[in-house]
């Protein structure tokens, strides 16, 4: 059985998630409007996800920008976009390396 979770932006809590810990593997997401979580399928926790192969800090500040600024999601898969995505790209690679063998992007 496949397994998803939907959360739209309005479910998120505003100003999270925190940057995670070194080490950390998951994404937490903290909710303000938990009713509107779309689920299929049985998933244990709700409120976490793995990071895959994306830097932790750049997936972190991505979710948080755009829950705390909704008029800038409409350039999410736009040039203004992903203008915008290299620049956090590089600020992230000036911060701290990332984990391991992942990549950001």
């Amino acid at each position: 059985m496949t397994r998803s979770v939907v959360v739209p932006w309005a479910a998120l809590a505003p100003g999270r998630p925190p940057r995670p810990q070194p080490g950390d593997t998951l994404l937490r997401l903290a909710y303000a409007r938990p009713e509107l979580l779309r689920r299929r399928g049985l998933r244990w926790r709700l409120d976490q996800f793995p990071f895959g192969p994306v830097h932790p800090w750049f997936l972190n500040d991505v979710v948080r920008y755009h829950a705390d600024r909704p008029g800038h999601r409409a350039a999410i898969g736009s040039e203004a976009g992903r203008r915008w995505r290299a620049a956090l790209r590089a600020d992230a690679a000036r911060v701290a390396p990332p984990p391991g063998p992942a990549s950001i992007g």
